[in-house]
């Protein structure tokens, strides 16, 4: 998908790439809007269950803390 961008991302394409025949793409994916909305909730989810930053112990505050 890097190389050819969404427009390139078919089931066929996806098939060849991973190495496997195209009726399992088509038998798990359906149609190639099927494959985009599994790619969107994909992403989505994992930029939403990531932890946010650690907030360690920094500057003049955090040391007091330590004291």
């Amino acid at each position: 998908m890097r190389i050819r961008g969404a427009d390139g991302l078919t089931l066929v394409t996806l098939a060849e790439e991973a190495g496997v025949s195209r009726p399992i793409t088509y038998d798990h994916f359906g149609t190639r809007p099927g494959l985009l909305l599994a790619l969107y909730r994909r992403l989505d989810g994992s930029t939403t269950r990531r932890p946010p930053p650690s907030r360690g112990r920094t500057g003049v505050a955090g040391r007091r803390a330590h004291r």
